[in-house]
């Protein structure tokens, strides 16, 4: 060790050809070489340029920092009885890396499958963002880790699912939530009144908004002297009288015999039932159509009602 000058004069000192120098004009001290800030360290050509370790672990245990000479990063890593591993990278134009070398945005999160991030308050909730796992893995979720759930899920082609719906303003209640929206097509519109006969589905169309069904279709019906009341399916099942009561849906029949013009009817819904009788708006004929008054003939019926699914 050298010394620059006596140590009573409040002057600079370097030990050691500069492994450790003191600059007492601007109170700086340097490590390594010639100090340009408070405390300056000055390493080889690797991040190793501090290393922290405790007394009671050997020399494979500890955590390092500094400039990574050949990629110009900032990176913070650490060894647990091996090589070292990175755990933080800031690279040159400032991008932060956790468990990621090369950072290609301001904040860039990697580890394995599963929600990476969490956020807890000191009152207890716990979320947490990221990658789901198991089957869900490749779908960004929201997760309520204290609940367990995932509340809103990102699909990989961009769908989004919001487990319990959603709701608007200040309203939370249930009641009032949008909780389901379907659509469908191509479902068979079957007999349901126990005639046994076989109805052609031309088309049908479904769309589901929360507990509202519209409905649309097209059927043909089979040649048939059968005098039974007809009565179809539905895709959902109506909702009971007490919120419901009578649905009625719209319907125009074929011209032909008996009814030699094209004709307007309504279909009444039947609650809590997945099943609507097919009416007929002239009381000559009945209130409601049998398959012999429709044989070989189509109807096109479309409209809305009220299910508590």
């Amino acid at each position: 060790m050298t010394r620059a000058r006596d140590l009573a004069d409040s002057a600079d000192l370097s030990f050691d050809a500069g492994t450790l120098v003191v600059d007492a004009t601007n109170n700086r001290v340097g490590i390594g070489g010639s100090p340009n800030a408070i405390l300056d360290v000055q390493g080889g050509s690797g991040a190793d340029v501090a290393k922290i370790r405790s007394g009671s672990t050997n020399g494979t245990y500890f955590w390092q920092f500094g400039r990574n000479n050949s990629s110009g990063f900032f990176e913070l890593g650490q060894a647990q009885g091996g090589s070292v591993t990175n755990n933080l990278i800031v690279d040159t134009a400032g991008r932060v890396g956790i468990g990621e070398s090369s950072p290609l945005s301001a904040l860039h999160v990697k580890g394995g499958a599963g929600a990476n991030i969490a956020v807890q308050s000191t009152a207890g909730s716990h979320w947490r963002l990221g990658d789901g796992v198991g089957s869900s893995n490749g779908i960004f979720v929201i997760r309520d880790h204290t609940n367990s759930a995932n509340r809103i899920s990102i699909l990989a082609d961009g769908k989004t699912q919001i487990a319990q719906g959603v709701t608007f303003g200040t309203d939370t209640a249930a009641a009032n939530t949008l909780d389901d929206y379907e659509e469908g097509s191509g479902y068979a519109v079957t007999d349901v009144s126990g005639a046994g006969l076989t109805i052609t589905t031309s088309s049908s169309a479904y769309t589901k908004i929360g507990k509202l069904v519209h409905v649309s279709m097209y059927l043909v019906f089979p040649t048939t002297s059968n005098s039974t009341q007809i009565q179809l399916s539905l895709p959902f099942a109506a909702g009971s009288v007490a919120t419901s009561s009578f649905s009625y849906l719209n319907g125009r029949l074929q011209p032909g015999s008996p009814l030699s013009f094209e004709s307007a009817f309504t279909c009444q819904v039947n609650p809590s039932t997945n099943n609507f009788y097919v009416g007929y708006n002239n009381s000559t004929i009945g209130s409601v159509l049998t398959y012999n008054q429709v044989s070989g003939r189509y109807i096109l019926v479309s409209g809305c009602y009220h299910t508590d699914l």
